[in-house]
């Protein structure tokens, strides 16, 4: 590493331990460590600043990858799983009662239908709901029929 790179690297690691001093508190702990004109500071000072700023972007889009994750993770709990929804469908489709702030309430049969159906899809029971007709036909004869004179 060159001198720069050295004073650098050190002005970056400052910035990074005390980021409430301002230019004037850095240049004075500079001038006395390195003995350096204010001018190179100055130099110094910006090329730091550029890392800093490249730093704080990486630390910025760790934490609110980590925040999106976590977030992702708190939500899941409050989604149902598979099992759960089919265990839901199947007691509809049964007619059992389920609790409401109410009390309890029997699903009617269309609702009934409409687990069944449900649960039909989601297994992949494929439950044909219209009838399909598959017919192949043939010509055994042609009827030509005339109308009018022949010319």
């Amino acid at each position: 590493m060159t001198k720069t790179e050295i004073r650098q690297k050190w002005l970056f690691n400052e910035l990074r331990k005390y980021p409430m001093n301002g230019y004037r508190d850095f240049l004075t702990m500079y001038i006395a460590i390195f003995g350096k004109s204010e001018r190179t500071f100055a130099r110094d000072w910006k090329e730091a600043q550029k890392k800093l700023k490249a730093w704080n972007g990486k630390v910025m889009d760790t934490l609110i990858a980590k925040e999106v994750a976590k977030g992702v993770e708190e939500e899941k709990t409050y989604l149902l799983t598979r099992l759960e929804v089919l265990q839901y469908l199947s007691d509809i489709a049964r007619g059992e009662p389920y609790d409401t702030d109410r009390g309890k309430v029997y699903p009617t049969f269309r609702n009934q239908l409409r687990a069944i159906e449900q649960l039909a899809k989601m297994e992949g029971w494929n439950a044909i709901t219209k009838q399909e007709v598959k017919s192949d036909f043939e010509v055994t004869g042609i009827k030509v029929v005339w109308e009018g004179s022949p010319e």
